[in-house]
């Protein structure tokens, strides 16, 4: 990409210049803007780009083990019983 490119949709630079370019934003009108670090050769960028697999990931073990606790909790309970009580003698 282009170094141009990269500057008309993204924000570069330092914490001044991208405050600056934040406010920019606002004043136009944009009331939402995802942030994304950079991760070449950055380890703490790189594990930040990763968060959201492992969120992915954690919500669909989670899903699978609820459903497989729901499965045990029905077949550990009593079954209810449809008979009809017998009248009380009296």
């Amino acid at each position: 990409m282009p170094a141009d490119a990269a500057r008309a949709v993204g924000i570069l630079g330092e914490r001044a210049a991208v405050e600056t370019r934040l406010a920019e934003y606002a004043v136009a009108g944009l009331d939402e803007v995802a942030v994304l670090p950079l991760a070449a050769g950055d380890p703490v960028g790189e594990r930040t780009l990763r968060v959201p697999d492992r969120i992915r990931e954690n919500a669909e073990y989670i899903e699978k083990n609820a459903e497989a606790r729901l499965h045990r909790e029905e077949r550990r309970s009593p079954p209810t019983s449809r008979r009809t009580p017998k009248p009380a003698l009296g």
